[in-house]
């Protein structure tokens, strides 16, 4: 594996008493009135020279002094009574000419504070104070994607932001220059540096608070006091020598991450702390430790190795230390990002084999807020089997946030249920049947300590998964397994189906109600039953509640079991003869849902694919196939929404999902590729991911049920077939040759070739072949949706059979010493006995050649 080190350095910042520095200007932006001159709006003033200002892009009409209606009248700065200017509210409102041409001094130190308060992110610059026209010496404090920035003309590259200030709240944005080096804080933060020679600022562009409407980079949200001092009141950071990576650096290997750092020059350090996280505000927070990750004596070396780095995630750090003498010295916030893997889907979370805890058992649930919610366990040997962990993301899938990890639960899943979140599964491994309840989007739990809080099935030994709950007949479903029969499994489980009514209390135990459990009977599906589990509560097209379930039977095709409940939920039944039924991916784990749009049912399985038939069917789990079913017993598979070639150590499995309009969103249990050895097998996974199929109704283009035959040898002058049928219907299949050269030829209908073809199969029939049909075969299936192409099929002429096939239609001639007229069919040339007497008799049955057969 390729390894890759980074030596990560720090700016470190000594703190220092406040300067005597004067306030050069100030606009307060708190003007109780202005005035309207028949041409704009003027009167916005500097508090130190009184200068006035103006104000672009209002009409007369404007209505621009009412509190959060127009320009002023809002609430300023925090800690002060300070109103302030919003550019935001009214699209027509452009921002305010100070008519200042010399804001900030043409050279020498100075420190810029502008109060800010966005929810804007700006996608192209947004000016907050600004003297920029495209001229020499041209400045810019402005916002762009959430970050704040500092630019003059002759700087290598603008000064950013490590955090975003596009929160809503009211930021304190901070430039300064102190003799060649530029600085740039965000609420007292230090967050970017250089050094920057030779940077004059002009002084004949007056300087814009929110920019002109007209001209590009208009600011929108609130701008209160912008101050500039002719001092930098930053103190007098020291400069670390090393600078690689720079500040948002991505690399691909997160076991390689090491932070590296030298002594500010002329400080003698006697101690370095460590902050390190993937929490910003963790890092950022001057008065906490809660993101110290180590503590290096200053004698030692300044090196810190972080571990358990995830994929796909920014961490940020940062240096402090103490000097000899007792100064508190503060180092800027740093960031590095690893790299995305070439996973499917997003990462919601990682763990590495070495680490011996594989994550599992996920659950989905969308929010009314529109949060997704994910919970997944932790198992493996390196796991205690009772930990369950939450992660939430606000961006549609894009990001994923821990917001909780948590003991005692396990193979549990997720619904909503009058508004407010549940989970409901197992205390632990074979634990008893539990539930809890957040009110607050998952981030926190009821604990269940007896019948009244969450403890459902007080004894012990159930299992389950994160299967569906289904409403029906003013009650609440859900299917369950406890694991009481035995300590084989498989055998051991014994199925059954659990309901409360709707207005009852879901965490008291005596709201709920459990039919018979349904237990293993070996001699099931001839012999081949293995049991059944992980079932879920579904409605018939009728309305009434069934338990389809997997099926432990490793063969192709695959089953699935469909109990009946009765209405009272307290009765289970199942015909064997019956209520097993065909069912791609019936071997794992899968969720069935009741489309609401179509009334068809959906899921998400591991069927096996044709080209991995032959293997072990319960762990080929590199496939995922959408399907769906009208009537619950005949399923179609409609496409593979995810694939894996490999089948040992690659599994997308587990699928929980919703649906959210057009599209199908879910989590899935990955065993992948992780650049750390991957995943242990196909079934100790190492990822949960994220993943949304866009329009999962369709139409979809042909899917292959059945390919062609493979490897068909046969003999000469035979006719032959290949037959490919397809779900999702075809509007057209054309067939193929693949010649020697590498050239497919079209196939068309004539001759010794026909074709039939229908919507859902087509056959290509070659008659009386000969050694020219010798090749491969396929076939391409369109509908308006797309195309798919068969596997080639190999056709191979068997020659030997061939002329054992003439020599039973043959007479044979005595000529010269020898026997002669044996024709090879295929090739129409004679050939000759040799070792038969003239007087030998050659066409009796049973004698040397002639009516003999062979079976061909």
């Amino acid at each position: 594996m390729k390894r890759y080190f980074f030596l990560l350095t720090a700016f470190l910042f000594i703190s220092s008493p406040m300067f005597s520095a004067q306030l050069l200007r100030h606009w307060s932006l708190d003007e109780a009135s202005l005035n309207y001159d028949g041409g704009k709006w003027s009167g916005t003033e500097e508090d130190i020279s009184k200068t006035a200002g103006r104000l672009f892009g209002f009409a007369e009409f404007s209505d621009i002094g009412q509190s959060g209606a127009g320009l002023i009248g809002n609430k300023g700065a925090p800690g002060s009574n300070d109103l302030a200017y919003d550019f935001q509210t009214d699209p027509s409102i452009g921002g305010v000419a100070t008519q200042v041409y010399g804001a900030l001094p043409e050279t020498g130190d100075f420190t810029l504070e502008v109060w800010i308060k966005t929810s804007s992110p700006h996608t192209s610059q947004g000016h907050i104070f600004s003297n920029s026209s495209n001229q020499p010496g041209r400045a810019s404090l402005y916002i762009q994607n959430g970050k704040a920035s500092f630019w003059a003309d002759g700087f290598s590259s603008a000064l950013s932001s490590v955090s975003n200030v596009d929160d809503g709240q009211w930021h304190k944005v901070s430039a300064a220059r102190s003799g060649e080096n530029f600085y740039l804080k965000i609420d007292e933060r230090l967050e970017a540096w250089s050094e920057e020679k030779g940077i004059i600022f002009d002084q004949n562009t007056f300087w814009m608070i929110g920019r002109q409407r007209s001209w590009a980079g208009n600011y929108e949200g609130m701008v209160s006091d912008v101050k500039v001092y002719d001092e930098a009141l930053f103190g007098s950071p020291q400069q670390i020598e090393y600078s690689t990576p720079e500040n948002g650096f991505q690399f691909a290997d997160p076991s390689a991450a090491a932070l590296s750092w030298e002594a500010p020059k002329g400080v003698d350090a006697m101690e370095y702390r460590v902050y390190f996280s993937e929490d910003f505000q963790a890092v950022s927070d001057l008065s906490s430790d809660e993101a110290l990750a180590d503590t290096i004596p200053g004698g030692q070396e300044r090196t810190y190795s972080p571990e358990g780095l995830e994929f796909n995630t920014t961490y940020y750090w940062r240096i402090d230390a103490e000097t000899s003498g007792g100064e508190a010295v503060q180092g800027r916030i740093s960031s590095f990002r690893t790299e995305p893997l070439d996973i499917p889907g997003q990462v919601i979370a990682h763990s590495p084999k070495s680490s011996g805890i594989y994550i599992g058992s996920p659950a989905i649930a969308i929010l009314p807020s529109g949060e997704y919610v994910v919970k997944f366990c932790e198992f493996g040997p390196g796991s205690t089997f009772d930990t369950s962990l939450i992660y939430i993301s606000s961006d549609k899938g894009k990001n994923w946030k821990l917001v909780n990890r948590y003991k005692g639960m396990f193979w549990s899943n997720l619904f909503m249920h009058n508004s407010e979140l549940y989970q409901m599964g197992a205390s632990k491994r074979y634990g008893q049947c539990v539930i809890r309840k957040s009110s607050d989007g998952g981030r926190t739990w009821t604990k269940p300590q007896d019948e009244n809080s969450g403890i459902i099935l007080p004894d012990s030994q159930y299992h389950t998964a994160a299967v569906p709950m289904v409403v029906s007949g003013g009650r609440i479903w859900r299917a369950m397994e406890d694991g009481q029969n035995g300590t084989k499994w498989g055998e051991r489980f014994r199925a059954f189906v659990m309901s409360a009514p709707l207005d009852s209390n879901l965490l008291k135990a005596s709201s709920w109600t459990a039919t018979n459990r349904i237990a293993y009977n070996e001699n099931w599906l001839g012999g081949e039953f293995g049991g059944f589990l992980e079932g879920n509560a579904v409605l018939t097209p009728d309305g009434q509640v069934v338990n389809i379930l997997r099926v432990d039977y490793r063969d192709v095709p695959e089953k699935a079991a469909i109990i009946r409940v009765s209405e009272d939920g307290e009765t289970a039944s199942f015909d064997p003869e019956n209520d097993f039924i065909t069912f791609p991916g019936g071997c794992k784990k899968f969720t069935i849902r009741r489309d609401p749009v179509t009334n068809r049912c959906w899921t998400l399985s591991n069927a096996v694919l044709p080209q991995h038939e032959g293997g072990n069917v319960e762990r080929t789990r590199n496939a995922q196939v959408l399907m769906s079913s009208e009537n619950l017993r005949e399923w179609t598979e409609h496409k593979v929404v995810l694939y894996h070639e490999d089948v040992s150590n690659h599994g997308f499995q587990y699928l929980d999902w919703r649906f959210e309009g057009d599209d199908i969103v879910a989590a899935s249990r990955t065993a992948y590729d992780d650049g750390l050895g991957g995943a242990d097998n196909q079934h100790n996974s190492n990822f949960i991911t994220f993943h949304r199929f866009e329009d999962f109704r369709g139409p979809h283009r042909p899917y292959i049920k059945s390919q062609p035959e493979d490897s068909l040898q046969t003999p000469a002058g035979r006719d032959i077939s290949f037959e490919i049928t397809v779900n999702n219907g075809a509007d057209s299949f054309t067939w193929y040759k693949k010649n020697s050269n590498g050239s497919d030829l079209k196939i068309s209908a004539g001759g010794r070739f026909s074709l039939e073809s229908g919507s859902g199969s087509s056959q290509l029939t070659i008659e009386s072949i000969s050694n020219e049909d010798e090749g491969e075969y396929y076939c391409v299936a369109e509908n308006s949706a797309g195309q798919v192409r068969s596997e080639p099929a190999k056709l191979t002429i068997d020659k030997q059979a061939c002329t054992a096939a003439s020599l039973m239609k043959l007479n044979l001639q005595r000529q010269s010493g020898f026997w002669s007229g044996v024709i090879d069919s295929a090739y129409q040339s004679f050939a000759h006995f040799s070792g038969f007497s003239e007087n030998d008799e050659l066409t009796h049955s049973g004698l040397i050649v002639l009516g003999r057969t062979r079976q061909l």
